[in-house]
């Protein structure tokens, strides 16, 4: 899984659990280990925020982290699965008046050798909307998409539903929790190896992970990315 839980750590990591997620990278978690039952297996996080970091969490199985690399973006984490399996996360939040996009691209030219060496899992919150507007302006999303493309990595969500780049009919993001303010900014690149393995994309619902109930606000104003691989 991948999601931007909103700073909703102890609220949301049972919903979590809740989809049977063996692996998560979680945007704006809390940077120190929940006390929850059972425990969580491996929680590692980067940041200097302590209740928004990012975190890869390993909930069913162990994830070694790996040191973080010279000039890869402010937040961004990397790490191998028990099973060997290679992640990348990134969560782009640059310095105010930054553009998003190359903060990707950093990430990706300072691990380079990892999506290389083995089959990875790149993911996260991009904050950047295929055809949006700094896609738009700068061609910076479908210039990751090439990237990765180039180096063997397709968009899992795209491969699966079959929808063309900036065709999304599925958001994960709704600006200020609103239905009608929708974008699709957070992905998930799996290998070729993995991408013939995938069984299953969900994307998250609005009514489901979004919309307020009894006054309470929902989960987040993103919803996750789940992969299930055979």
């Amino acid at each position: 899984m991948t999601w931007n839980i909103n700073r909703g750590t102890a609220r949301d990591l049972p919903r979590v659990r809740g989809e049977n997620v063996d692996v998560a990278l979680l945007c704006e978690a809390a940077a120190e280990v929940p006390v929850v039952e059972p425990p969580v297996t491996t929680w590692d996080s980067v940041g200097d925020l302590r209740d928004r970091a990012l975190v890869l969490a390993g909930l069913t199985q162990p994830v070694e982290a790996l040191a973080a690399r010279g000039g890869q973006g402010r937040w961004t984490i990397a790490g191998t699965t028990g099973t060997g399996i290679g992640v990348l996360g990134i969560w782009t939040c640059p310095e105010t008046g930054g553009r998003y996009g190359p903060e990707v691209t950093a990430s990706l030219d300072a691990y380079s050798d990892l999506p290389s060496e083995r089959p990875c899992i790149v993911a996260g919150d991009f904050n950047v909307a295929p055809l949006g507007t700094e896609d738009n302006r700068t061609g910076s999303l479908g210039a990751i998409f090439e990237q990765l493309e180039g180096m063997g990595y397709t968009s899992a969500y795209h491969h699966f539903h079959g929808e063309a780049y900036g065709q999304e009919s599925r958001p994960t993001y709704f600006h200020r929790y609103r239905e009608d303010s929708h974008f699709h900014i957070d992905f998930v690149f799996t290998h070729a190896d993995l991408t013939d393995r995938i069984s299953e994309v969900r994307v998250g619902g609005h009514a489901d992970w979004v919309a307020p109930r009894e006054g309470v606000a929902g989960h987040s104003d993103h919803v996750p990315i789940i992969l299930d691989f055979r």
